[in-house]
């Protein structure tokens, strides 16, 4: 009997592994002699000695290595063959996944698909070796195993990661010495692919579409520019030459933006201040621990934990303390939660109370879901909503392992919520929006932004529709007197005080309203921009909370909106 049930969150012995209708994976499988059995148990003995939680990396950083340089017959450099594994994934393609990206090399391949409702990862997985193998065997006089029994496989997890693993894909031929690039390289989906994405800049298969109706609000917001044309006037090009020698190739408009709204050398601090290594940082779960019993749990495995001015359950610690509390039961029981102060200052800026319904509209993966029931108290309900399938599922796990019973968790896009949904009230949204994280970049780690390098203008309009389709739904969920609090880890205006003065256009009814207190700030605050791309935003913009990225934490932006009177 065919199995058609996706395994959700399982394990075959090693790294957990997510299987589910819509979710992107990564996977690699081998030839049967490409990674001898001497090998393997050399690259154990090896990582042995690594802690526990770098084994799993560090083992397939080394069996990647290996591979690479071609070991074993290599039948997949015969071109025959190749062509039956190209055919092989591209025979069902949109019929029971969807093939994204690939890479034969000459003893193992690389693939990315979507995956479909009805057709399992292994089913999926099972069915390619068989047939390719079958065929392969074939083609070439032999018998035997033409594959390596089990395969790798990694969901991806976000735009990011999406990215990143597209990048190692078709950097494979280079990085092994096959091709000088990616294009060069015959069976690759590299060419293809780049010419698809060059018709359609700055999206990928995570992205959504962008709206019409949004687009045109925020134009008649502001005129002949809008937080989705993430850029400059012309006559700022010149602060994009100047920046091009120290910005990182591919973030110069973020630079230029920064630079229009604060200056050329505001711009240059915030480069400086992107660079500075920050302290890793967590808070106490009171819904399952005191702040005095972490703080004695942590004495206990000596992990330092130094307390934080911002609140009584933050607290700071090293870069040792922060890999013993991802080993330790004070994680796996929920007592603590690894989270930035930034992070969890925005969550305490929504303002929960007891007795006040709430509602984080875009909540994974659930540190501050987790903020805002912590402070409603376990008798105070409210409601998670995640739009991406893998991530509300681990929205999911974090809230249960935090304990937040009565939060309800939705897999839902806030810009469309049901009919059900639409008739609820809520005193406190928080919309913690998907944006380009440009305040958690580092410059000289160029995975960090690699998602935004050279499609940055493209990929700053997808979010900013993003944004505004979430903001203007979510404002409609509001009680009369509640408060909608909007935070994003990006620095760009674009995305903060222009997607604010577009919403306050589209609803003038709303109003940027001042935080009532402030508790002491992680990082330094900035005042918001109040001019960008040559139009001035409303006064009120400047009530909003603009912080710096430091050693305390990410670069963040959060506003306050309430209705008018």
């Amino acid at each position: 009997m065919v199995e058609t049930t996706h395994r959700g969150w399982n394990s075959r012995g090693y790294l957990p592994h997510f299987d589910a209708a819509g979710v992107y994976q990564a996977i690699t499988y081998r030839l049967a002699d490409s990674l001898p059995q001497e090998a393997l148990e050399r690259i154990e003995r090896e990582i042995d000695s690594l802690p526990p939680d770098e084994r799993t990396s560090e083992r397939r950083r080394r069996c990647d290595a290996w591979l690479d340089r071609g070991v074993g017959a290599c039948h997949l450099r015969d071109e025959r063959i190749a062509s039956i594994v190209r055919d092989g994934w591209q025979h069902f393609d949109q019929e029971r996944y969807q093939l994204c990206e690939w890479v034969i090399m000459p003893n193992h391949v690389h693939v990315l698909i979507r995956e479909r409702p009805g057709f399992p990862l292994a089913q999926v997985v099972d069915s390619w070796k068989s047939w390719t193998g079958r065929k392969a065997n074939q083609a070439l006089g032999r018998s035997g195993a033409f594959w390596q029994a089990d395969y790798w496989d990694r969901f991806i997890r976000d735009e990011r990661h999406y990215c990143d693993t597209v990048a190692y894909i078709h950097d494979n031929p280079v990085k092994a010495g096959l091709a000088r690039s990616p294009n060069d390289w015959p069976w690759s989906s590299a060419a293809p692919r780049a010419a698809q994405r060059a018709a359609l800049p700055g999206g990928t298969p995570c992205d959504d579409l962008p709206d019409a109706a949004p687009r045109a609000a925020q134009r008649a917001a502001l005129p002949g520019k809008t937080p989705c044309d993430a850029g400059c006037e012309p006559g700022s090009a010149a602060l994009r030459a100047a920046l091009s020698s120290s910005w990182p190739a591919g973030l110069e408009p973020l630079g230029g933006s920064l630079a229009d709204a604060f200056g050329a050398d505001a711009a240059g601090d915030l480069l400086a201040a992107l660079a500075r290594p920050r302290r890793p940082a967590f808070r106490a779960n009171l819904l399952r621990a005191t702040a005095a019993e972490v703080q004695a749990a942590c004495a206990a495995a000596g992990i330092r934990c130094d307390p934080l001015p911002l609140a009584p359950w933050a607290f700071a610690t090293d870069a040792a303390g922060e890999a013993a509390l991802k080993r330790s039961p004070l994680m796996a029981e929920g007592r603590i939660y690894l989270q930035s102060p930034t992070s969890q200052l925005a969550a305490l800026l929504a303002d929960p109370r007891p007795g006040l319904p709430w509602l984080d509209a875009c909540a994974a993966p659930g540190g501050k879901t987790g903020v805002l029931a912590m402070l409603a108290g376990a008798a105070t309900p409210g409601l998670a909503l995640e739009r991406a399938r893998v991530r509300y599922e681990l929205l999911r796990h974090n809230l249960a392992r935090q304990g937040c019973a009565q939060v309800g968790a939705r897999c839902c896009d806030a810009r469309h919520p049901d009919p059900a949904l639409r008739r609820r009230r809520f005193a406190r949204i928080l919309v913690d929006a998907p944006c380009a994280g440009s305040g958690t970049i580092d410059p000289g780690e160029a995975r960090t932004f690699a998602h935004l390098a050279g499609r940055y203008d493209g990929y700053i309009a997808i979010k900013a529709e993003q944004q505004y389709g979430i903001v203007l739904a979510a404002a409609d969920l509001l009680a009369g007197d509640g408060v909608l609090t909007y935070c994003t880890c990006s620095l760009d205006p674009a995305e903060n005080e222009a997607l604010v003065a577009a919403v306050l256009a589209a609803r003038p009814e709303l109003a940027c309203t001042p935080f009532p207190a402030l508790p002491p700030l992680p990082t330094p605050r900035r005042a918001a921009a109040l001019r960008w791309c040559g139009h001035d935003l409303p006064p009120e913009v400047a009530h909003a909370l603009r912080l710096d990225p430091g050693p305390g934490g990410e670069g963040f932006f959060v506003a306050r909106l309430a209705r008018r009177g």
